[in-house]
């Protein structure tokens, strides 16, 4: 498919704003939800360049506009938070100006860029920001803000539901600040130090401005971005390919709202940051669909929606789907978090088996019906099918990116019932598709030479964490491979820590008096499984029983633990 042909270039806020004169907020936006954080870091970028016209600006990041409804206006598809803050920062600085300095042409200058030529602002956000907005960027203060100025206390009380109102205080707080701190230490007029944040503002800091052809365009963008190596965020661009199909009936609309920005349950509330997001919505294609390649993600979405409204009709498309995401997310978050069930997946999850969760999610589709006991004990066998296969190929150097398209074959296959249903059937059917997928999973043998020649790079391969943690479990249990779920284990204060710490200049006759054949083997040796323990808050260390003394710790004995340690990973890790 050919990608859109779209307009992108640098440019100023300045030449945005004299180039597109109605800018709306779609309904399908969510309102504004900056934080301080997100508000500071983008004012401390004004700031910055405002004293040195030599330096280039800074990049602000990329704003993608797409033809509205309205004949000659234009929506944000992506990016109005910026927009919006970088609007607020400027009317807050004319303001500023015209207390000090109220004869200053900047200030006419920047209430011109803010609006349209009936008065009303360029920008037009959605819902209660609109009322507050327009009140902020105005000239003159009335409404809402004169009161809340004027002490009223229902004023106050309205305002303070705003976050847009209180980014407002805070960027007031910071303008004032700024100006203060330029005439003190560079010895210049608040009107000269103003109208240089002004300039900085409006004519120094750089965004990539981006029109769409048209509104569906604006949706698949993304692929063209990122060849151009201008990325946006992946789950923003397909909300809006949910909502802008949902455009056509009131069900839909509140539906799609619910599921993605509901208070709770939604999958901006559940899952917190857009990284989080985007997994999820590829896992979740990946387990229901067939396999894509992530620049085609979106079209993928956008296609399947079409489909649905245009099979079943939007009311019923929306209602089914909708219902199937969030069962998915549920099942997904408590995956991430190793909860409700799941606790045996905080492992899996620090050896960074995300994808995992493709098939995972199928499997919990597959036995959604049956008994909870069982659903979580199928989804945790074949999870352990799916750790073997990640341990083996992990220890053995091996990628694990060229399984994405088998694991999405096996999500398939386990949702149509091709492998059967039952914890038992289900991880040998599950064992066979690996054994006939031809991926180079090590054997048994390869697996053992990988393992004992293995280098923990002096214990700073934190990878080998949840894997001592695993053999540990396997020595404490040795007749109960299950045993190693029971426990819920937290890594983060755990440590690595060799039993044999290497000298710094080792000489060839200290080498070969313990044992090894010269300097080389010594090192290989001293950063091998063998010669580690994982140290816990608790004062324990792991694996138990394997420890050894300094002065056996020779050739000879970290020899005979790596191959030990090599012997339970081969049970703790099956392959057929």
């Amino acid at each position: 498919m050919e990608a859109p042909k779209i307009d992108a270039k640098v440019s100023s806020l300045r030449e945005i704003l004299t180039e597109l004169s109605d800018i709306d907020v779609p309904w399908y936006q969510r309102t504004y939800k900056w934080e301080n954080s997100q508000v500071d870091d983008i004012f401390h970028d004004v700031v910055f360049y405002a004293w040195d016209a030599g330096r280039s600006g800074a990049f602000l990041g990329s704003i993608v506009f797409a033809p509205g409804e309205k004949a000659g206006a234009w929506e944000i598809i992506d990016g109005q938070q910026r927009v919006t803050t970088l609007t607020v920062l400027l009317s807050v600085l004319a303001h500023s100006l015209m207390d000090n300095a109220p004869t200053s042409p900047k200030i006419g200058e920047v209430f011109m860029l803010l609006h349209r030529k009936d008065g009303t602002p360029k920008l037009q956000p959605k819902e209660l920001d609109f009322v507050i907005y327009t009140e902020i960027v105005a000239k003159y203060r009335k409404g809402v803000l004169q009161k809340y100025e004027q002490g009223d206390k229902d004023a106050a009380a309205f305002l303070e539901k705003s976050i847009l109102f209180k980014a407002y205080e805070r960027v007031q707080v910071m303008v004032d600040g700024a100006v203060s701190a330029a005439c003190r230490e560079r010895g210049i007029e608040r009107q000269q130090a103003t109208e240089q944040l002004i300039y900085s503002l409006l004519d120094a800091v750089r965004l990539v401005r981006i029109l769409a052809p048209d509104n569906s365009d604006g949706i698949k963008i993304f692929e063209s971005l990122n060849a151009s190596g201008m990325p946006l965020e992946e789950d923003e661009l397909i909300k809006s390919t949910f909502y802008m199909h949902a455009k056509v009936d009131g069900y839909s609309k509140d539906r799609v709202q619910e599921l993605w920005e509901g208070t709770r349950g939604s999958i901006s509330s559940v899952l917190t940051t857009s990284a989080k997001r985007s997994r999820f919505l590829r896992s979740y294609w990946l387990s229901n669909h067939r396999f894509v390649r992530k620049d085609g993600l979106f079209d993928a979405f956008n296609q399947w929606i079409i489909g649905c409204v245009n099979q079943a009709g939007a009311s019923k498309a929306f209602k089914d789907n909708c219902a199937h995401i969030e069962r998915s997310l549920h099942a997904y978050a408590n995956m991430e978090k190793a909860a409700s069930g799941y606790e045996f997946m905080k492992v899996q999850n620090y050896m960074g088996a995300t994808m995992f969760r493709t098939v995972l999610l199928a499997v919990y589709d597959l036995m959604y019906d049956g008994a909870e006991v069982q659903r979580i004990e199928s989804v945790k066998r074949v999870g352990y099918v799916l750790e073997s296969v990640l341990v083996r190929m992990s220890v053995a150097g091996q990628t694990t990116n060229v399984l994405e398209k088998s694991i999405s074959d096996l999500a398939i296959k386990i949702r149509a019932g091709e492998l059967g249903m039952g914890p038992d059937m289900l991880e040998e059917k599950v064992r066979s598709f690996f054994q006939q997928q031809h991926l180079g999973i090590p054997t048994d043998s390869l697996f053992t030479s990988a393992f004992v020649s293995s280098s923990l790079e002096g214990g700073k391969s934190r990878k080998w964490l949840p894997i001592f943690y695993r053999l540990n479990r396997a020595l404490k249990y040795p007749n109960s491979i299950s045993a190693m779920f029971k426990d819920n284990p937290d890594f983060a204060d755990w440590t690595i820590c060799s039993v044999r710490a290497p000298l710094e200049a080792p000489s060839a006759s200290h080498c070969k008096d313990l044992g090894f054949k010269g300097i080389n083997d010594y090192l290989a040796s001293l950063n091998s499984p063998g010669n580690f323990v994982v140290e816990t808050p608790k004062g324990e260390e792991l694996p138990l029983n394997m420890k050894f003394s300094q002065h056996s710790a020779d050739a000879d004995g970290i020899s005979d633990r790596n191959d030990k340690l090599a012997e339970i990973a081969v049970k703790v890790w099956p392959l057929w």
